[in-house]
């Protein structure tokens, strides 16, 4: 397999190709298709887009599977096979698709001034945080989130590739949003919305960074999604005012 992508997050969609177009707008390209949908690159994440799925997934390719599925089966978590691959469901409610490769020397490189990230709400941070640990993610902060009055825990977590999981066990927090952070950042948003006529949910004080750059800025997609784009790591009340909704809630919901 050439150039493969080691981490695909997979959209369910009532409505792909408005989404694909949103994408677009965003500075996301298109980079190939399969069977489940078209798929993008952009910011260090690559999109799939499907209107067979069910929840939002998540595709990891790598020559350690085999030894991350023995350490996910001593943990007690149940996998399926299927063909190669190996399916399951994260705690966090995301379905997970494991496909082992021979080596990734032919991996998509990753920017490392660049990140992306994968929010997901917990109920159980424990259970999650052995759960990314066993797919190689390694934590790199942890802190009692501002979300919740309860000061519910917050974990980051990174993988050896650069692709990011952050865990949040509060009701809180949106159920999954899509996080981009970079010092290029602001710029390109700027001309997305200058260029596109697309104009964030959520847009960040300027004087959050010196050189007056905007911190935040959030955008909803026509299929409920939510795509938030920072400078640096934004951590604080401003995530807690983001929209969210679900595939299903998507559905009539009209996003100007």
């Amino acid at each position: 397999m050439r150039n493969f992508l080691p981490y695909i997050v997979t959209l369910s969609c009532v409505n792909p190709q408005e989404e694909a177009v949103f994408l677009q707008k965003l500075g996301f390209k298109q980079v190939g298709a399969s069977e489940s949908g078209l798929r993008f690159h952009g910011f260090n994440m690559t999109v799939e887009l499907s209107e067979k799925a069910e929840n939002v997934a998540l595709c990891i390719q790598n020559s350690e599977i085999l030894q991350q599925v023995f350490k996910l089966r001593a943990e007690g978590f149940a996998l399926s096979q299927k063909q190669k691959a190996y399916q399951l469901k994260s705690p966090e409610g995301i379905d997970l698709c494991l496909v082992p490769t021979t080596n990734n020397t032919s991996a998509r490189k990753i920017k490392p001034s660049l990140n992306s990230e994968l929010c997901l709400r917990t109920a159980d941070i424990n259970s999650s945080l052995r759960f990314w640990q066993c797919l190689g993610f390694k934590s790199f902060y942890q802190h009692n989130s501002c979300f919740s009055p309860e000061k519910a825990p917050h974990i980051m977590l990174r993988s050896d590739q650069g692709f990011a999981i952050s865990l949040h066990q509060s009701d809180k927090f949106p159920k999954q949003q899509l996080y981009f952070a970079g010092a290029e950042i602001p710029a390109k948003i700027k001309q997305v919305i200058a260029e596109q006529n697309l104009q964030p949910v959520l847009q960040a004080l300027p004087s959050i960074h010196e050189d007056g750059t905007h911190g935040l800025h959030a955008f909803q997609s026509p299929n409920g999604y939510c795509y938030v784009f920072s400078k640096k790591y934004m951590i604080g009340n401003l995530l807690q005012h983001l929209p969210y909704y679900s595939p299903s809630e998507a559905r009539g919901v009209a996003v100007s």
